[in-house]
């Protein structure tokens, strides 16, 4: 009967999306790893850096294949305009698998001394956006955005803009 189609097609659709890959950014992070000696003259801050990292991690129960990305940094010193938070390029084009419950490192942001400088004193803030789209293995494709605020002295991200970057499918 139609209505027995209709339930079998509802629940394939249920059990593939229980099944597929779940991708989300997470794990956002600065990292300094000057030396005080670096953090006080910064014209000797070679060897050390400082750093935004986040991960990509996978929940569900079945690889992802990233089919494209992109990340970026911005310092600003006046109010965040969501609708200034444009794509840049991609930074992934070939595809990579992401194995399910794994976090993987798609990137790391270095930050100049001047520009840590300027979160921390408070004159300007950090904030990072970006986007993946990814295949599960029943090769529909979803995409997960992101777009998150540094909080200093916490050493926290928080999301802004959650509903025009904070996006998933």
């Amino acid at each position: 009967s139609e209505q027995a189609a209709t339930a079998a097609k509802d629940q394939a659709s249920h059990l593939m999306n229980a099944e597929r890959a779940h991708l989300v950014y997470r794990d956002f992070k600065v990292t300094d790893t000057r030396t005080a000696a670096q953090r006080i003259h910064t014209a000797a801050a070679d060897g050390g850096s400082i750093e935004v990292t986040m991960g990509i991690h996978n929940f569900g129960r079945t690889p992802a294949w990233i089919v494209e990305g992109w990340s970026q940094a911005t310092l600003t010193s006046e109010a965040l305009k969501c609708a200034d938070l444009k794509k840049t390029n991609s930074a992934f084009l070939n595809p990579m698998p992401i194995l399910p419950n794994v976090i993987d490192a798609p990137g790391t942001m270095k930050l100049r001394p001047d520009q840590w400088d300027d979160i921390i004193s408070r004159r300007r803030t950090l904030y990072v956006f970006g986007g993946i789209k990814y295949r599960d293995i029943f090769g529909q494709e979803h995409y997960s955005g992101f777009a998150m605020r540094y909080v200093h002295p916490d050493n926290e991200f928080e999301p802004v803009c959650i509903k025009t970057h904070w996006e998933y499918s």
